[in-house]
């Protein structure tokens, strides 16, 4: 393989002839590799999998609390079948396309048994208990997020533990509105367009330019969510920027890896033969993890960025 590094060479001098914009000391291949080294110095495949094990504990409660929050919604707009609505979004060619089948039957399978024992649009006791307990996974996961981040960033957190806690509960809160706001726009999108069309008189031109405006939303959203999490995760004090390289990077690296992921799941991928009917569990708990993966390598760019930016010394552990 020796005759390959005169090329990986040649390769990595180009790299470097782009300059990060934010940090002009360093090149596109310099940041990369530090990343790298990083990454692998801060074990993050391990914190990956703890923010892994954390998710899978709420997000059987949270569905619970999106089907009865889709069924509220569902009612307002004069559709009550939620059940058929999820399985048409699910059905489409671009989601078959983009989500392994198998984690589709599985989520939808999951679905249809929660259905089946809430009442969409009504708040039960178990709604409310679903919720709490959604709440409180969701919340454990971002206190992982937070500890990986401080690792990323080299610090101890300082911070007490009922403002860890009270940060923690603030981001899961605005994790499910986000999340269930792009649920909306996801699932209702297209009805949004038809009734605001229907309503404001403005006719079929808007309801088209709402299906495609509903894309760029869905992406303001995921930007919205990473830099919040990048914010508020480690103990540091920095300004909230919506956009950071760590943001671009981990949104297109998460959309790159969802099309692979979903390539090869549905044409090479053996998975059925081998685990059967956890099938859709395995495969969702491996896009579970390599989500997260890549979801503390963009704070880990971000922090390689401000270590050679101009203004990395500004960035320092709040007290």
């Amino acid at each position: 393989m020796s005759f390959l590094v005169p090329y990986l060479n040649k390769l990595e001098q180009l790299g470097n002839k782009i300059r990060v914009p934010l940090a002009r000391h360093i090149g596109i291949a310099d940041l990369l590799k530090q990343v790298w080294k990083e990454a692998s110095e801060d074990h993050l495949g391990d914190f990956a999998a703890s923010l892994t094990y954390h998710g899978i504990f709420a997000i059987f409660p949270f569905l619970t609390f999106l089907i009865s929050m889709l069924g509220i919604f569902d009612k307002v707009l004069g559709v009550f079948d939620t059940s058929q609505l999820i399985k048409d979004f699910l059905s489409r060619p671009q989601v078959r396309q983009a989500i392994p089948v198998e984690v589709i039957d599985f989520v939808q399978q999951q679905i249809d048994r929660l259905i089946g024992n809430i009442r969409p649009g009504t708040f039960t006791t178990g709604a409310i208990v679903s919720v709490l307990l959604a709440l409180w996974g969701v919340s454990g996961a971002f206190r992982s997020i937070m500890e990986s981040l401080n690792v990323v960033y080299e610090i101890k957190d300082s911070r007490p533990i009922w403002k860890k806690y009270l940060i923690s509960i603030m981001l899961s809160v605005i994790a499910v509105l986000l999340l269930l706001s792009a649920g909306i726009l996801a699932v209702f999108g297209p009805k949004i367009a038809d009734w605001l069309a229907r309503t404001t008189g403005l006719g079929t031109l808007f309801a088209w330019s709402w299906k495609i405006a509903q894309w760029p939303l869905l992406i303001l959203i995921a930007l919205l969510a990473f830099a919040l999490i990048y914010h508020y995760g480690p103990d540091i004090k920095q300004p909230l920027r919506l956009v950071t390289p760590g943001s671009i990077l981990a949104l297109l690296g998460w959309l790159v890896f969802t099309l692979i992921f979903s390539l090869y799941v549905n044409n090479f991928g053996n998975y059925n033969k081998t685990y059967g009917t956890l099938a859709g569990a395995i495969l969702l708990m491996l896009y579970m993890y390599y989500s997260s993966y890549i979801l503390l390598m963009g704070g880990e760019v971000n922090h390689v960025v401000e270590t050679y930016s101009k203004t990395s010394e500004e960035v320092k552990q709040s007290v």
